[in-house]
């Protein structure tokens, strides 16, 4: 189905080491799923698969109509799926709005003649993109960092700063990559009611890894477990809370 995202048989191997071993996955349209496990797990890697930053080994990734695990990453942004990731990739000296406004390149297209000139077009558009740079910063409670150098942002603001930039891209499927690392347990959980927010509002599908349980279990209604590349479990976040083998592995229960 449409902006639906499917995985089947996926691996990825590096020198012999399979990553990823045989991922099967399925996300509905609308819904937000977590990815857990330890650190090696392979979440990150699923991530870069569908991201495109990795072509699986074998297996496919499938988006809506397109068949995506061969496609390049500029491609796959295109039709509808952003990122972020767990190490912070913003430009740091370039302000709060700039950066935005770059990942709105994406969508917005005039070419080299029209911007020389400041053609009509052009300034249109640029206008358009500036809107919906600020509207994208509100919905992440930066808009008021929007002329600052993103370098001196604090923390947990470059973190929101990297979400505003994904949805500056207008996408279908948002994938974030540990969005609470580093953060106090107060900013995670304003992070929390952000992506709700974004989830209700824009009506996107999401995919969050993330090692904080509580955000997961606050956000996700359904769950896949991993475990040395492979899917231990899989679930709601009940299941998943009374699975021996995820408590033992995750949660920090068991013997």
């Amino acid at each position: 189905m449409a902006d639906e995202l499917t995985l089947t048989h996926v691996c990825m191997q590096f020198k012999g080491v399979k990553a990823v071993d045989d991922f099967n996955a399925h996300f509905e349209k609308g819904k937000i799923y977590g990815l857990i496990g330890t650190n090696g797990a392979g979440k990150s890697t699923v991530i870069n698969m569908i991201s495109g930053s990795y072509k699986p080994t074998s297996g496919e990734v499938g988006f809506g109509d397109n068949l995506i695990n061969k496609m390049p990453g500029y491609k796959i942004a295109e039709i509808g799926i952003a990122r972020t990731f767990q190490n912070l990739r913003l430009f740091k000296n370039m302000t709060v709005l700039e950066n935005v406004m770059v990942a709105e390149q994406l969508r917005n297209k005039y070419n080299f003649f029209q911007m020389i000139t400041g053609s009509p077009h052009f300034r249109k558009t640029e206008k358009q993109m500036k809107e919906s740079a600020y509207e994208a910063l509100e919905i992440m409670g930066i808009q008021k960092y929007a002329n600052m150098i993103s370098g001196n942002l604090a923390y947990g603001y470059q973190r929101r700063l990297e979400i505003a930039r994904c949805l500056a891209t207008d996408p279908k499927f948002l994938l974030l990559d540990e969005p609470a690392a580093g953060m106090n347990p107060n900013e995670s959980l304003q992070l929390v009611d952000e992506i709700r927010r974004i989830h209700n509002e824009r009506d996107i599908t999401i995919l969050l890894i993330e090692h904080d349980m509580k955000v997961i279990m606050s956000l996700c209604e359904y769950i896949y477990a991993m475990a040395s590349g492979k899917t231990i479990a899989q679930g709601t976040p009940k299941e998943i809370q009374n699975n021996e083998t995820v408590i033992k592995a995750y949660l920090g229960g068991g013997d």
